[in-house]
């Protein structure tokens, strides 16, 4: 008896565990194609260089743009 009660509890951790990770991994294309789409390109800063401002470990999206529509105090 012991052995029909645990098995419903593991195969729904396991598809818990199997969606989860089906979830992430669509996740990663749409991020993948909407990147290729909207020309973006995700970037982390690995060193301090743009410290104070921008810390180390951060995330930015960066994107190519024409030099005329560059302003005071844009990050390039």
């Amino acid at each position: 008896m012991s052995q029909q009660e645990v098995q419903p509890q593991r195969r729904s951790r396991r598809e818990l565990a199997l969606n989860v990770g089906a979830v992430l991994g669509l996740m990663c294309i749409v991020a993948a194609i909407a990147s290729m789409l909207f020309g973006i390109t995700p970037l982390v800063f690995r060193s301090g260089s743009m410290s104070p401002e921008i810390p180390t470990g951060s995330l930015a999206i960066a994107r190519t743009v024409d030099a005329q529509d560059l302003r005071v105090g844009d990050v390039v």
